[in-house]
Parts: C-alpha cells; structure tokens; sequence
C-alpha cells in the first residue's frame, strides 16, 4: 500500500469512529454522469457549474453504488461515501439496516436530465437477480462487460417524480387499445393482427396472455416483416412532422424522434419502435409521480425528473439503445399482468410533506415544500436519510451541527440523529429514507 493510500485509509476510518462518537450531517458531493442522452444545461444550473462545451450531464447520483458513489466533504476533506459506510456503516446506518443492506446504502438517489429517449428496459425482481447474477458468475463473464445482463443480485424497483413537464413509456396498453392501432395505424397491421386477434375472453381485463403473444411476436418476428411494417410508417410520420402535425401526445412524434436517433445499418430499422405503439404514454405534470416495479417495460422519453431505486445496475434492455439487447432474457423478465399506469399526486403527511408510497422495504421517497411557516421536523433518524435541494435554500439544524444547504446541494443524515429544515423562502427538498428501519442502538 503507498504512503498516501495508507493515510487516506487512515482518514476515513478516524472519521467513521468520529461519526459513531459524534453524529453529524454528511454533506455530499453527488457524482455527475455524461451519459449522450442528458441535457446540457438543467444539472449544471441545479449544482452551480458552467459548461461552455455544453457537454450533456444526464444523471446527478446520491448515494454509496460502487460504479459512481458520492463524496463526503468533512472537515476540509473529501471521502468516498462508500469508503466511509466500509469503515462505519453500523454508525451511519444503524446496526439493524447495516445487517440487511451488507453494509451499504440501499438505496440511489438520482436527478435525471432526459433530453434523447433513453432505451425501453425493464428490471429483475429479487429472485431473477439472483440467479442471473449466479448464471453469469458461473459463465465467467466479466461484470463489466457489455453483453453482461446481471451486474449484481439486487432487484431494481425504480420510483421518479417529475421537476417539470416529462414524458415516458410505462407498462403495456391493454389488448383492445392495440388492436385499435391496426385500424388507426395500417402500416402496423400486418405486423400486429395476428397477435392481437388471440385476445382471450373479455373477462380478463388485461389479457395477459394477448400482451405476451402481441409482445414476443413483435420482438422476434424477421426483420424483413419488421422492415415492411415500419418503413413506411417512419416515412409517412417524417412527412407529418416537417408539416409540424405531430404533437407530443402522440406516438408518432416520439418514434420519428427514435428512428433519428437509432438508424440501423443496412436499412434496417430496431423493432423497439414499435414498442411506442404497445406502451402507454405519460405526460407527468410537475410535481406527479410514477412507480416502475420490477418487470414493467418503460422508457424515460423527455424533461427532468427525481428519481429512486434500490442500489442496482440490473438491466433488460428491448431495443432503442446501441447497447447490449438480449431478447430471451427480457421476455423470461418481463410482466404482462399489470394494472394500467396513472400519475400518482402522493399523499400528504403534513403541511409542507408529501409522500409517494412504494411497497419497497429499500426506500421512501418524499417531496418538502418549505418556505415561511412550513418547516420539516424529524425525530431520530432510523437508518439513514438523503437530502437533496431542487429549488430554494434551506437551512438544516441539528444537534450534530447546523449547514446552509443552496439549491443543489446533498446531505446525508445518520442514524440516531434528530434535525429540522426551514427556509426563509420558498425551497423543494427531496427527501429519501429507509422505510420501517428499526434501529435499537440510537444515539
């Protein structure tokens, strides 16, 4: 080990006893991801930088996952929050949620930015991450490689709320609403008819069974039916955008986007764009909310949200993407049993929080609105607790000590702490937590 690795080891772990003697808030330094489909300019206004290169910022990341954990800044120093949890996590989460989450913070916080569709996916629940990740281990595929399905044994439940106006792709339209898009879209009906004219008896209202045959058909039928169905659709769609017809609500003005962004060689085109046909499409409103449990197929589409998930990498992917697809494996992931996906408001927990429930043991997720008269109080904390600024200022006080936190800003609060938030203007903080963590050690 080298002189200076030796002492920021020694660092992190006198901080860690420091933690455990002394609680305090953590303030963060959340990691920032370039990947090509982010904005260019709504996360460096939120965290205050400039970026003359207009280089996209697509993701701002709270939390300990391996690939990209926040710093801590204490006393002048800058440590790696996962660092810290490997040498305290007892003291930071609690000896309880220590055990359960192995030591790290289980659950990732992140701003997203979407200017480009991301790719339409779909995650594992608890029991296909672990054995996908066994299956690949066992194979000797290396976890970074492209082509590997299950970087970890965590299933990935996902959790978003939207800054401003965003739209996605959530989940399947029922049987009926499809085989309406063979009549208001004939291009597709060929491609469509088959599958959809198996729909079981009208008394299962989402025919899970149509879905399954309507999807499977679609994503492994030949190319060249592919190619007949869609080329003359994008064609008849470019022709309808230039003439400044098509509006966001509409399916076609996200899949002459998608046919821009993912041309395949030799005239080919990716069958995920018929996807944009089978999914229902969501406008979310400031402020609204949507839930993505595991096997739910879905595509952030546009604007910036707040987003939360267990702390995982586990990815199907369908298509709209050039990175790895593997069809078999997304098919044996994906869920066709659904019920039809709403915007949810979250429900309100008092004057200036509002919650939005999940059935997640991993996180909760909360929006404050502070401002004069509306300050957020919370007794010891039971596990751990993530702080992110949106909009405002606010100012959090707590025994442990007391920190400005502008817009933009992260903090981490421990275990056993008790703290409060004001804001002498109007300020959106979110706020993430560990639900029902049941801690006897407090401080």
């Amino acid at each position: 080990m080298s002189e200076s690795s030796r002492s920021y080891s020694e660092t992190v772990r006198r901080v860690a006893a420091d933690i455990a003697a002394h609680p305090q808030p953590l303030r963060l330094r959340p990691a920032v991801r370039r990947y090509a489909w982010g904005g260019t300019e709504f996360i460096p206004g939120l965290i205050g930088i400039e970026n003359p290169s207009r280089a996209p910022h697509a993701e701002l990341w709270v939390g300990s996952h391996v690939v990209a954990p926040s710093d801590v800044e204490v006393g002048g120093t800058r440590l790696s929050l996962a660092d810290l949890l490997a040498a305290g996590a007892a003291a930071i989460l609690g000896q309880d949620a220590a055990v359960r989450f192995e030591g790290s913070l289980p659950f990732l916080l992140k701003v997203l930015d979407v200017r480009s569709m991301l790719s339409i996916q779909a995650h594992p629940d608890s029991r296909q991450a672990s054995e996908g990740f066994r299956r690949e281990e066992e194979a000797g595929i290396p976890r970074d490689a492209p082509h590997r399905n299950y970087r970890d044994r965590s299933h990935k439940p996902e959790a978003s709320v939207a800054l401003t106006d965003v739209w996605l792709l959530h989940g399947f339209r029922p049987p009926a609403a499809i085989a309406g898009t063979c009549r208001e879209v004939p291009e597709l009906a060929a491609l469509l008819r088959g599958p959809a004219e198996r729909e079981p008896a009208a008394g299962l209202p989402r025919a899970p069974e149509a879905l399954s045959a309507i999807y499977r058909h679609v994503m492994t039928v030949g190319q060249d039916e592919v190619d007949q169905a869609l080329r003359p659709l994008v064609d008849r769609l470019m022709k309808s955008d230039a003439a400044g017809a098509l509006e966001r609500s509409d399916p076609g003005f996200w899949l002459v986007r998608a046919a821009e962004l993912f041309p395949v060689r030799g005239g080919h085109f990716d069958r995920g764009l018929v996807s944009l046909y089978l999914l229902n499409l969501l406008h979310l409103r400031p402020g609204e909310g949507v839930f993505t449990p595991a096997g739910v197929l879905h595509a952030y589409l546009e604007g910036p949200a707040v987003e939360i998930m267990t702390a995982s990498d586990n990815v199907l992917r369908g298509g709209l993407t050039p990175k790895h697809v593997d069809v078999p494996e997304l098919l044996r992931v994906l869920r066709f049993d659904t019920p039809p996906a709403r915007p949810i408001a979250g429900e309100a927990r008092s004057s200036c929080e509002r919650v939005y429930p999940t059935p997640c043991a991993e996180f909760e997720l909360s929006r404050l609105d502070l401002g004069p008269g509306r300050a957020f109080a919370r007794g010891p904390v039971r596990g751990a607790e993530a702080l992110l600024v949106v909009d405002g200022e606010a100012d959090l006080a707590s025994p442990g000590g007391n920190l400005s936190l502008p817009r933009g800003s992260a903090v981490l609060v421990p275990n056993g702490l008790r703290y409060s938030l004001g804001a002498s203007a109007e300020a959106v903080v979110f706020r993430a937590s560990i639900p029902g963590a049941q801690d006897q050690d407090v401080h």
